[in-house]
């Protein structure tokens, strides 16, 4: 056998040799199954993150639709109707910690903020509604055995007319006194009358007391942001042909403002804003005209005002026409008294105060200071309105009297105008007319509910912030909805007129 044929039969040997051939397929078996596995885990977590991004979808989706419903419930339950703040304090209902949506790592906790701005287009607010008039025109917040202050102990409502003119002190409104009523002589009129002690003496109509099962409660108005610049009255003139201007601000020398106000027949005009009164003292009134808010004309010492209209009013007259509204860019004033500051009207004293009209709240002429203030102050020993029965003075407080820790001590003369518009909630009060006294018609009043209804639309943007303590509305809102607000003859309601949720 030559060397060729050697060689060309041991190569014929070695190609018919299978030997390493199942290494062969055992590489290619694994590559294969590696393969399909990876494609099998790359699909595996695919669709593991999907359904984690789904379940975080469906979670703020949810959220988003449950913050929108607690706002909703909030605005259902507030007093909101188109003026000032949606939620009470504020515009933006913050929910922190809301809700909880899954992560890759756990639960993730989220927090929402919900805007509210309203559709001024399609807002309008009867004038005067439940929300920014007193439930009853005259409530006396004093206890039985917590009167002591005044001579008439235990008396929430105390009066003594003896007027041959008229003897009656009417109010326009309910009355409610959460202790005893005594008309002790005269006679006391009112829509309604209710009392926790007895009510003793001529009321009409006809009742027997106590007949309310409970305490009415304090309404609790906040009082007015105080401002803190302190003022300086100014100089008084004699000679002063126009009206002097106070400005609002602190006014904490009672000596300096009673002399101030003390020139005869000038008129002083407190410009509209809020006056703090803070000392310990009496601001006398008994000379000049006194008018608080905006002015009904350019009055001065040679055109003195007819008190009765010398402001802006925030609530409508009696019997007034049924589209009534309070004067375009009407302005007034909040008189708030703090510390013992106290105001006493005597001798020729013309006073017209007119509080600043709002939609959703009492237009607070005068405000006591309460416990729960800020510069607190404990119940009053002494009136904070106090007028005497010498000169011929006239006092219209066009708003709400709120000083529920204060009393009202009122010695009335003949042909006395002493008008409270806008309902009356004090401690306690009375009413004292010796000789020919002529009570006004009537002397206390709360407006009666406007005809038109209010309506108010607002749009809500609900902004959600994964994994966030807190939220803000910033960036794009999560749903839109849009709200309509409604209240007729004291009912509310609230209707969603639009849902959408935002991609």
């Amino acid at each position: 056998m030559t060397r060729l044929t050697r060689a060309i039969d041991a190569q014929r040997k070695r190609m018919a040799d299978d030997s390493g051939t199942s290494l062969i397929f055992a590489l290619i078996f694994i590559t294969v199954v590696a393969i399909v596995m990876g494609v099998v885990l790359s699909f595996a977590e695919t669709n593991l993150r999907t359904t984690v991004a789904m379940r975080a979808q469906a979670a703020r989706a949810a959220a988003a639709d449950g913050a929108a419903k607690v706002a909703i419930d909030n605005l259902r339950s507030g007093s909101y109707l188109g003026d000032g703040n949606c939620f009470g304090a504020d515009s933006q209902l913050r929910m922190d910690n809301f809700y909880s949506e899954a992560g890759r790592s756990g639960n993730v906790t989220g927090s929402v903020a919900v805007s509210c701005a309203p559709d001024e287009a399609r807002t309008s607010v009867a004038p005067i509604n439940d929300s920014n008039r007193p439930g009853n025109a005259l409530i006396t917040l004093g206890k039985p055995g917590d009167t002591d202050e005044s001579s008439h102990a235990g008396d929430g409502i105390w009066v003594k007319i003896n007027g041959g003119k008229n003897d009656t002190v009417v109010v326009k409104g309910g009355v409610f006194a959460n202790s005893r009523i005594n008309v002790f002589h005269g006679t006391l009129d009112a829509a309604s009358v209710k009392a926790r002690g007895a009510c003793l003496g001529a009321i009409v109509p006809a009742v027997s007391c106590p007949n309310a099962a409970a305490d009415i409660a304090d309404p609790g108005y906040a009082a007015p942001t105080l401002p803190t610049n302190v003022r300086t009255p100014p100089a008084c003139d004699a000679k002063e042909k126009d009206a002097v201007s106070f400005k609002p601000g602190v006014y904490n020398d009672v000596a300096a403002l009673n002399a101030a106000t003390g020139c005869k027949k000038l008129v002083y005009n407190f410009e509209p804003g809020v006056y703090y009164f803070n000392f310990n003292g009496v601001w006398n009134l008994d000379e000049g005209y006194v008018i608080g808010g905006t002015m009904t004309g350019a009055y001065r010492t040679s055109n003195p005002p007819d008190i009765a209209t010398a402001c802006h009013s925030p609530v409508p007259p009696d019997n007034p026409p049924a589209d009534w509204e309070p004067v375009a860019g009407q302005q007034g004033v909040t008189f708030v008294f703090g510390g013992e500051a106290r105001m006493y009207l005597t001798d020729d004293a013309q006073v017209a105060l007119c509080g600043q009209y709002s939609p959703s709240r009492p237009a607070t002429v005068i405000y006591g200071l309460k416990t729960s203030d800020s510069n607190q102050i404990t119940r009053r020993k002494v009136p904070l309105i106090s007028s005497y029965k010498n000169g011929n003075f006239q006092a219209y407080l066009f708003g709400t009297v709120y000083a529920p820790q204060a009393w009202v001590d009122l010695n009335l003369k003949k042909d006395l105008q002493f008008y409270f518009r806008g309902g009356v909630i004090v401690h306690h009060i009375s009413i004292d007319g010796p000789g020919n006294t002529s009570t006004p018609t009537p002397m206390v009043a709360t407006p009666d509910r406007s005809t038109q209804p209010s309506q108010a639309v607002v749009w809500l943007n609900v902004y959600l912030c994964p994994g966030a303590g807190t939220c803000t509305d910033t960036g794009q809102p999560s749903l839109r909805a849009k709200v309509g607000i409604s209240e007729e003859s004291g009912a509310r309601r609230v209707t969603v007129l639009n849902w959408s949720v935002q991609r």
